[in-house]
C-alpha cells in the first residue's frame, strides 16, 4: 500500500516566484502526492496564479485567509488542513519562492520508507539570490544517524545545526503532529528541528537538492528579530511579550508541563538535558536581551524563576520509584542541586555583573562627556589645522613662485654672465686691434709726412717745370708762327697768280 504523501504551501505576497516553485513540485518524478496551498491573505497576483494552477492540476487543493494570519499560523493551518483531509503518512512544507530538483521528493520519499527509524528526511540546499544566481556553498546539513545521543543533544542545542534548510525536508506526519507542528516562538525552525530529534533520525539526503532563494539578510541580530516578529505574527497580541526568554526556555517549560515526558526515567533525563543545553547555549548567545527582558517582566505567568523550576523537576510524582529508580533518583536530585548551586552562583555572577555594568555605564557616560570634549577639542583642532593648511598652501604657493623667480634670476644671470664673458672677449680683441690700429696710424701718419714732403717738392719742381714748358713752348711757337706766315703769303701768291 503507497503512502500518502502532503505537501503543504503557505503563500504571502509571492508571486514573483511563484510560478517556478510550483512548476518544478508539479514536475516532480515522484507525482502521487497532494499539494495543500493556503494563501495568507496576499495583496498581489498570488492567489490568482494559485487559482490558475489549481484549475490545471488536481493536485492541488487551495484555501485563502481574507487577511494576514502570519507565517507560523499559515505554516500550522496547511499542517491541520493537510490531517484533516488526507491523514497523510509524510508531509513536507514548501515555500513559494525556491524550487528543487525533479527527483527531489522521490528521494526523501525513499529515504523514509528505507529507515523506518528516521523522522525527517530533508535535502541538499543550494543558497540563490534575489535573482536566482548560486551566492554560497550548500547549507549546513544535520544528520543524526550515525551519533550517540549525548552528541545528538550536543548537536541540537548547543551548535548551529541549520535548522532553517532541515525544517524543508519530508517529515513523519504524526511524529511532527505530536510536537505541535510550529511553535508560536521566533526561531520556531530551530525548535521544532531540535525536538524532532528526539523521536528518532534526522537524515541529510543527499540525491536530493533544494535551491533555497536568499530574500533577507542573515544572522540573528536584533534587526533581523524584529524582521521574525513582523512575518511571524500579524498581530502585537500574537507575539510574545519576552521573545528571547520565551524561546530560550521553550523546552524546560514543556518539560515542566508535559508528564507524558516521565513514562520512563531514561526519557525525562533527555529531555532535561535537552531543555538545560538549550537554555544555556540561548542566554550565553543573547545574555543582554535576556538581562533587558528580566527587567522589562512585571509580572510573567509562563516564564518562571530558574529556581522554581528546578524545584517543580525535583518534586515530580510520576517517577516510578523502583529500587533502581530509586537510585537513580538521588542521581538525578544530586544533579538538580548541583544545576541550583550553579544557578545560585549564576545569579550571583549576574548580580556582580550588573554592579560592573552599571559601574561601566557610569564609567561610559564618564568617558562619554570625556569624548564629547575631546570631539569639540578635536573640531577647534581641525579649524586651527585647516586654517594652517591653507596658511601652509599659501605660503607653499608664493614659494613656488618664488622659486620660479630665482630660477628665471638663475638663468638671466648666467647669460648676463655669458654675454659679459663675451663682451670681456671682443673687449680685449678690440684693445688688440686699437693697438694694432694705432701703430698702423703712426705709421700712416710718418708716410703721410714724408709724402707731404714728398708732395711739397714735388710742386716746386713742377712750377719750374712749368716755367721750362712755357719757355720752350715760347720759342717753339715762334719759328712755327713764322712758318705759317710764310706759307700763307706763298698761298695767296699762289691764288693771285
Amino acid at each position: 500500500m503507497s503512502r500518502v504523501v502532503c505537501i503543504g504551501i503557505p503563500v504571502y505576497n509571492g508571486s514573483a516566484h511563484l510560478r517556478q516553485a510550483l512548476d518544478s513540485l508539479l514536475a516532480q518524478s515522484y507525482a502521487d502526492f497532494h499539494a495543500v496551498v493556503l494563501d495568507d491573505g496576499s495583496t498581489d497576483d498570488s492567489y490568482t496564479i494559485l487559482e490558475r494552477y489549481s484549475k490545471q492540476d488536481p493536485r492541488i487543493t487551495l484555501f485563502r485567509n481574507e487577511s494576514r494570519t502570519g507565517l507560523i499560523a499559515a505554516w500550522n493551518r496547511v499542517a491541520e488542513l493537510s490531517g484533516q483531509l488526507f491523514s497523510p503518512d509524510y508531509f513536507a512544507w514548501y515555500s513559494d519562492h525556491d524550487w528543487v530538483e525533479q527527483n527531489w521528493l522521490d528521494n526523501l520519499h525513499q529515504a523514509l520508507e528505507d529507515n523506518p527509524n528516521t523522522v525527517l528526511a530533508h535535502p541538499r540546499t543550494t543558497i540563490l539570490s534575489v535573482d536566482g544566481n548560486v551566492i554560497e556553498g550548500e547549507g549546513l546539513a544535520l544528520d543524526t544517524a550515525s551519533m550517540q545521543p549525548i552528541d545528538v543533544l550536543r548537536a541540537i542545542t548547543l551548535e548551529f545545526f541549520g535548522a532553517g534548510d532541515a525544517v524543508y525536508g519530508l517529515f513523519r506526519y504524526e511524529v511532527l503532529r505530536e510536537i505541535g507542528f510550529l511553535p508560536r516562538e521566533i526561531l520556531p525552525d530551530r525548535l521544532t528541528v531540535s525536538e524532532i530529534c528526539m523521536y528518532g533520525d534526522v537524515r541529510h539526503v543527499l540525491t536530493a537538492r533544494r535551491y533555497r532563494r536568499n530574500l533577507s539578510p542573515e544572522g540573528y541580530s536584533d534587526v533581523i528579530i524584529d524582521r521574525q516578529l513582523a512575518t511571524l505574527f500579524a498581530s502585537d497580541n500574537q507575539r510574545p511579550q519576552s521573545p528571547f526568554l520565551s524561546h530560550g526556555t521553550y523546552f524546560l517549560r514543556r518539560f515542566i508541563a508535559s508528564p507524558e515526558y516521565g513514562e520512563n526515567l531514561r526519557g525525562g533525563i533527555h529531555r532535561l538535558i535537552q531543555a538545560l543545553f538549550y537554555l544555556q547555549r540561548q542566554y550565553n548567545k543573547y545574555s543582554a536581551q535576556w538581562e533587558q527582558e528580566f527587567k522589562e517582566i512585571q509580572e510573567c505567568n509562563d516564564l518562571l524563576a530558574f529556581n522554581e523550576l528546578l524545584s517543580i523537576v525535583i518534586d515530580r510524582k510520576w517517577i516510578p520509584l523502583t529500587h533502581d529508580a530509586e537510585s537513580r533518583l538521588r542521581e538525578f536530585k544530586y544533579l538538580c542541586n548541583a544545576l541550583r548551586e550553579g544557578l545560585a552562583e549564576a545569579q550571583q555572577r549576574l548580580s556582580v555583573q550588573t554592579a560592573n555594568r552599571e559601574a561601566a555605564e557610569s564609567r561610559a557616560r564618564e568617558l562619554e562627556s570625556a569624548c564629547t570634549d575631546l570631539r569639540q577639542g578635536l573640531a577647534e583642532t581641525q579649524e586651527r589645522l585647516s586654517a594652517q593648511t591653507a596658511s601652509r598652501e599659501e605660503a607653499e604657493s608664493r614659494l613656488r613662485e618664488f622659486k620660479s623667480l630665482s630660477n628665471e634670476l638663475r638663468q638671466g644671470l648666467a647669460e648676463a654672465k655669458e654675454r659679459l664673458s663675451a663682451q670681456t672677449a671682443h673687449r680685449e680683441q678690440a684693445e688688440l686691434r686699437a693697438v694694432k690700429l694705432e701703430s698702423q696710424c703712426s705709421d700712416l701718419q710718418r708716410w703721410v709726412d714724408l709724402d707731404a714732403s714728398a708732395l711739397a717738392n714735388s710742386q716746386e719742381t713742377n712750377t719750374q717745370l712749368s716755367r721750362q714748358v712755357e719757355s720752350l713752348t715760347d720759342r717753339v711757337e715762334h719759328p712755327f708762327r713764322l712758318l705759317r706766315q710764310h706759307l700763307l703769303g706763298r698761298l695767296r701768291r699762289m691764288r693771285a697768280s
